[in-house]
């Protein structure tokens, strides 16, 4: 005799559906064409990068040797003054075999821009990347491309880390972040919105409910994905349920196997 039980989970609790498609949003982030796929850190380990705190973004990213940084964006890097995002999206780009050579954190550029703002350079967030994969920017813009691949890549990022200005020669449809510059023909430029409150380490940063009070805490039931903070409010609350109690004999309910000819 057998018995036969079954147990749903609680959709007003946890909803599925975003896990999946962020799981499906990640494989095409992972292997966008044209990437590399000959390298053991391709997989879930690039991923992993958007649940690391800022000490460990800082360490992940100055000892990556497929990131290559100037000597004086290193040390950026290396005193906190870069933002985590920015760090991130440098070692998801490495992990994803694009390997990104930087050529603009904070270090060596001016506090405002050409057209007198304030640079997301100067607070720390933004990078330009003037290759990839040992490809040079400047020459290989337009479809096909190796910067084509890397922005398309960019644009799979969602929530906190979708960069608010990606720049170079080319804008796509239906991406209002992208941004067509001449003077960005030798370098891609990719750009955050500074945000006025720090949040803790290994989460992301919330905005202040109704712009004061304590922040507010985003739902578990996001439409369409799921960011670090959220992924961690899942991965706790899974974590703090009680575990199920299996019946050792079966149930009043049990329905007993017919015997097989």
């Amino acid at each position: 005799m057998s018995a036969r039980s079954s147990s749903s989970g609680d959709r007003a609790t946890v909803d599925p559906r975003p896990i999946v498609e962020n799981w499906s949003q990640l494989d095409i982030a992972l292997h966008p064409q044209g990437a590399s796929r000959d390298t053991d850190l391709l997989g879930a380990t690039a991923s992993g990068v958007f649940l690391l705190d800022q000490a460990e973004l800082q360490r992940t990213v100055l000892s990556d040797p497929g990131i290559a940084i100037y000597p004086c964006g290193r040390q950026d890097i290396a005193a906190g003054k870069i933002d985590r995002r920015v760090l991130a999206v440098l070692a998801f780009l490495s992990r994803s075999g694009l390997k990104p050579v930087v050529s603009a954190l904070r270090c060596g550029h001016g506090e405002y821009t050409v057209s007198g703002y304030v640079s997301e350079h100067y607070s720390g967030d933004a990078v330009d990347i003037s290759a990839i994969d040992g490809i040079a920017i400047a020459g290989h813009q337009g479809p096909g491309t190796i910067t084509d691949t890397t922005i398309r890549a960019l644009l799979t990022l969602q929530g906190e880390y979708a960069p608010h200005q990606i720049i170079s020669l080319m804008r796509y449809p239906g991406a209002a972040n992208t941004l067509a510059m001449a003077d960005h023909w030798d370098h891609i430029h990719i750009g955050y919105r500074p945000v006025a409150t720090a949040g803790a380490p290994g989460t992301a940063t919330t905005a202040r409910a109704h712009g004061r009070g304590a922040p507010a805490q985003p739902s578990l039931l996001p439409g369409s994905s799921l960011s670090s903070t959220q992924w961690n409010q899942l991965v706790t609350h899974i974590a703090g349920l009680p575990a199920p109690a299996v019946r050792a004999k079966p149930s009043n309910a049990a329905i007993r196997d017919r015997k097989q000819p």
